[in-house]
């Protein structure tokens, strides 16, 4: 029993020092992503603070990126408190019968003012009857977050493809873009908090680096699951399968119209 006994501390031992490791770049990672927005808003407010009053454009572009860091906060705040609260089983989903095209459509119309700006052209290749059993604002939070990556992570006038179909009991749906793609060895961890490729992606487009945990995490709360093929240079898909409402029986052995009379 000794040895078994000696391989079950080993183990313990091993599992704890993994989990303090995650702890620990939990909170690295976490103080270098509050302090990159408030170092901006030391610098902008500084600035603010030696500009002569009459010198109104400066005064603008400073308050601009005060309020471009404010947001950047705001939505690293917004990502550690669902995430939290993900992980901490507290959200309950309150699931609905959901058209999915025009549930897209309503999406879209989030994306679409960041999209036209870098000349991105959304595509919407929904079939019009498929329907999708999800919470709405669950489901909003992972398309939102993969379309936003779609569109931020995309060449100047590319593309972005939302398609989906039914496979049995399952829905895929999926988004498709023209992007800068990412490197293999990053795609294994690139759902991980705070995961950093070669590249930093959400560090030099200003994001949390949580939004593709939140995705994952939100997936899996509704049963399903989320895969993602890249092409660095060619572009990204991002696939996730839900479950499909389920088609309606037809009755067996009903009588006719004919038999009743």
């Amino acid at each position: 029993d000794t040895p078994h006994a000696a391989l079950g501390v080993f183990v313990e031992i091993t599992a704890l020092e993994r989990l303090e490791r995650i702890r620990r770049d939990f909170f690295a990672n976490l103080s270098h992503e509050l302090r990159t927005p408030l170092a901006a808003i030391l610098a902008y407010v500084e600035t603010l603070q030696e500009i002569e009053p009459d010198d109104s454009e400066h005064m603008r572009r400073c308050l601009d990126g005060l309020f471009r860091q404010a947001q950047r906060l705001h939505a690293l705040v917004r990502d550690i408190t669902d995430l939290a609260e993900i992980e901490s089983g507290a959200i309950a989903l309150s699931l609905e019968v959901l058209p999915l095209r025009a549930f897209v459509e309503d999406v879209l119309a989030l994306i679409q003012p960041q999209a036209e700006e870098r000349g991105i052209a959304i595509v919407n290749e929904v079939p019009e009857a498929i329907q999708v059993l999800a919470d709405p604002l669950r489901l909003t939070q992972i398309l939102q977050n993969l379309l936003d990556n779609a569109v931020k992570f995309n060449r100047p006038n590319g593309h972005v493809w939302i398609r989906a179909r039914r496979l049995g009991e399952h829905l895929e749906i999926s988004i498709a873009d023209t992007g800068i793609g990412i490197p293999p060895a990053d795609q294994p961890r690139i759902f991980e908090r705070f995961y950093r490729g070669e590249k930093s992606r959400s560090r030099e487009t200003g994001g949390s680096g949580l939004g593709l945990a939140i995705v994952k995490h939100l997936v899996q709360l509704h049963g399903g699951e989320i895969h993602v093929r890249s092409e660095p240079g060619v572009g990204s898909e991002f696939t996730v399968r839900l479950k499909a409402v389920p088609e309606p029986k037809v009755a067996q052995g009903a009588p006719s119209t004919d038999a009743t009379k």
